[in-house]
């Protein structure tokens, strides 16, 4: 079961969780975008432990032309609906049906 507040990154379809944190190789969304082997993150944030949603990342966001904070975007609306109601995949279960999904 994943984390119920964590990093979060979506590619347009489906939103990972997990417990990541800046290094030297990468953001935390970086890093766990590269850990659930999502090639193409579109929109990233995080469930704080209280559940609210962010929506703020420079690596992700800005890079997709979203802005640090996607909020407001269409984009950041369905991110956040999708993390609000919880509906997100921790990085094995998303790496086990992109799998799946590739074959």
């Amino acid at each position: 079961m994943p984390p119920k507040s964590g990093t979060v990154v979506c590619d347009g379809e489906k939103c990972v969780i997990g417990n990541y944190k800046p290094t030297k190789d990468g953001t935390a969304h970086e890093r766990l975008a590269k850990a659930a082997g999502m090639d193409k993150p579109k929109v990233a944030g995080s469930i704080k432990p209280d559940g609210r949603v962010a929506l703020r990342s420079e690596s992700i966001n800005r890079t997709n032309g979203l802005g640090c904070d996607a909020a407001g975007t269409k984009l950041g609306q369905w991110a956040e609906m999708k993390m609000a109601l919880g509906d997100v995949e921790g990085v094995k279960e998303y790496k086990r049906k992109s799998r799946r999904s590739r074959t």
